[in-house]
C-alpha cells in the first residue's frame, strides 16, 4: 500500500510527468512534521 505522501504527490503531479523519490520523502517529512506539532 502506499504511503499517503506518495498518494500525494502522484495525485498532484502532472500527467506524463514521473514522480520523484525526493518529493515523496519531502511530503512524508512535512506530514510527519504536522503530525507532531499540531492539534487535532
Amino acid at each position: 500500500m502506499p504511503s499517503l505522501g506518495q498518494i500525494i504527490i502522484e495525485q498532484t503531479t502532472p500527467a506524463g510527468e514521473d514522480v520523484e523519490p525526493d518529493d515523496v520523502t519531502r511530503a512524508e517529512q512535512g506530514i510527519e512534521k504536522s503530525n507532531r506539532t499540531r492539534l487535532y
